[in-house]
This record gives structure tokens, C-alpha cells and sequence, in this order.
């Protein structure tokens, strides 16, 4: 590898990662750091390997100098959501908006945009951010999963039906967690109860 190519370094890295090779994956990253100590993707490939290995401190650290590139899209998203997941709704509704200002196109930055407005409960901007990601990505399980939560929480339960259908059919492994979902708000009173034959 070319020292100075941080995409090769990224790319091997990755395929190690893939592989299971986690100990191989991060001598490829901090070989390309040694060369690139500032390349926002490889501060984000190391931010993922160490979140995958429980090092969370240094994951959140990794991530936060990765976005910090104005065109780190992806780690501005995966930021997002890391803050998310601490409870700071504000930075990471910031960091959201960021990702999707770099790159509206990318189904990741809408759905981590629509993540933090689901937890701040700003369903219509959820809402929309969902709807994006599924126009980008529409075989993607979590964009429908995610729209058919904000119908609920919006009082269109009804609305969550077709949603939850294309995630039992996107990807049939998550059935039994839309069958319990619905058992849920049926339990609730929310939705009807299923007929019985």
C-alpha cells in the first residue's frame, strides 16, 4: 500500500474487519493514521472497530475528531447517533442536520436524522427524514420499521399496517418482532385485536 493512500488503508481495513480479523483491521488503521493522522475515514473505520469492541470512550472520541472534517458525512451521522444514545438530543440533532446538509442523498444521514427526531418526538420532521431514506433506500427494513413507529406515535396506528407488512416482507427474520409490536397496540387498545378464525 501507498502510504499516503488512505482509501487503500480504509479498504483493507474494512475487508479485514469483514473477515473477523478485528486485531488486523486496526494495525491497517493506525498504519494509515502513522501517514494520515487527520483522514477522516480512517478516525471513522477506528471509531467503528473500537465501538465493535466495547472501547466506547475512545470509539466516541474517534468519531467526534472523524466529523469533525466538513465533508464527513458518515461520521457526522454515526456522531448523531452516538450522541443520541448519551441522551444529548441537542449536539446530536446538530450533527444530524449536518450529515444530511453534506449529503441529502444518503439514506444513513435521514435516518439518523430521523432517529433524533423520533427521540425528541418531533414526529413530522421523523416523519420526513424517514420518507427520504426510504425514496434513497427502499429495501432497507429499518426506513419502513421507522415509519410505521411514527404513525403510531402520530395516532395513525392504522398507518403503521403497510409499513410493518413491508418489513415482514424486506426482511422476514423481523416478523416476530412486528407480530409483537402489533400484539402491543392491539393489548393497548390502540388497534383492534386480531380475528380469530
Amino acid at each position: 500500500v501507498f502510504p499516503g493512500h488512505t482509501k487503500s488503508w480504509n479498504h483493507l481495513a474494512d475487508e479485514a474487519a469483514k473477515t473477523g480479523n478485528v486485531q488486523g483491521a486496526f494495525v491497517l488503521v493506525e498504519q494509515g493514521l502513522a501517514h494520515n493522522p487527520n483522514d477522516w475515514h480512517l478516525l471513522h473505520r477506528r471509531a467503528l472497530l473500537l465501538r465493535a469492541v466495547g472501547r466506547h470512550e475512545e470509539a466516541f472520541d474517534s468519531m467526534r475528531r472523524a466529523a469533525a472534517d466538513p465533508t464527513a458525512d458518515t461520521a457526522m451521522a454515526n456522531l448523531a447517533i452516538l450522541l443520541l444514545q448519551r441522551g444529548k438530543l441537542t449536539e446530536a440533532r446538530a450533527w444530524a442536520d449536518r450529515a444530511v446538509g453534506v449529503n441529502p442523498r444518503d439514506a444513513d444521514n435521514q435516518r439518523a436524522r430521523g432517529m433524533v427526531a423520533m427521540a425528541q418526538r418531533r414526529w413530522p420532521d421523523a416523519r420526513e427524514a424517514f420518507e427520504r431514506a426510504a425514496v434513497i433506500d427502499p429495501e432497507n427494513a429499518d426506513n419502513q420499521w421507522n415509519l410505521g413507529a411514527v404513525a403510531v406515535n402520530e395516532g395513525h396506528p392504522q398507518a403503521a399496517f403497510p409499513h410493518w407488512q413491508a418489513v415482514k416482507r424486506l426482511d422476514p427474520s423481523r416478523a416476530t418482532q412486528v407480530d409483537q409490536a402489533l400484539a402491543e397496540l392491539a393489548r393497548r387498545g390502540v388497534i383492534p385485536p386480531p380475528a380469530t378464525p
